[in-house]
């Protein structure tokens, strides 16, 4: 792994410190996914990454986080990237919560020549207990201005047991050549919690498919293992 790319985390982490005192919540976790996918692309091209993560929530409804991500491919370990998010957000007084933010991706895709994904993002979302919405705007998506919308929902059927649901449309306001016009993802996963960590068992895609390395987008299982911190 390239340590320059863990920069980002521990200026994260750091942050984070500082502002310990204002903070109403600080969290840590590490994963392993059986796949890493990002809005139903498979961007380890089906092998397993390890992740990084920390967040915190600030008393005054600020809230930041970011991941380090880890892949394995057939030339061992390699750097996939990092994420990092900033955001503010509200709640009224019937429980729903507005939130507005930033955030930041810069990643590679490996198997055949590498590719780099290097993108930011504004939104605003909304959500009410399991359910949320949130629409991203990215000025400088490779080659052209996208909107995202983000919709999730989870059923609680039994305690520590949850069904977790997503739907995703990409939509490019300037479609290169020949690219559809628009790019639609889902996953469900049924989640196991338990006090400092869960399991997960899910299934993801995306349609259609991205080309021309098109068994990324195929539908497949991802299994997943959480710790919390």
């Amino acid at each position: 792994m390239r340590v320059p790319d863990g920069i980002a985390l521990l200026a994260l982490l750091a942050t984070l410190g500082r502002v310990a005192p204002a903070l109403a919540q600080v969290s840590a976790s590490l994963s392993l996914q059986s796949d890493y996918r990002l809005r139903g692309v498979s961007l380890t091209d089906r092998n397993p990454a390890l992740s990084l993560s920390a967040s915190g929530d600030l008393s005054n409804g600020v809230y930041l986080g970011g991941s380090l991500i880890g892949q394995q491919t057939s030339e061992g370990l390699r750097d996939l990237g990092h994420m990092e998010y900033l955001g503010y957000a509200v709640r009224t007084a019937d429980g729903a919560a507005w939130d507005v933010g930033v955030n930041n991706q810069d990643l590679t895709l490996y198997g055949g020549r590498p590719f780099r994904l290097k993108y930011s993002e504004v939104y605003v979302g909304v959500s009410k207990s399991d359910f949320s919405a949130r629409l991203h705007y990215s000025p400088n998506w490779p080659g052209t201005q996208t909107l995202y919308l983000d919709l999730n929902g989870a059923w609680r059927p039994a305690p520590d047991w949850r069904v977790a649901g997503h739907v995703g449309v990409f939509k490019p306001l300037q479609p290169p050549a020949g690219a559809p016009p628009a790019r639609y993802d889902a996953r469900l996963d049924l989640i196991r919690e338990f006090r400092r960590g869960e399991f997960s068992l899910g299934w993801s895609a995306a349609t259609p498919a991205l080309r021309p390395q098109t068994r990324r987008s195929h539908g497949g299982l991802v299994v997943g293992a959480t710790a919390f911190f």
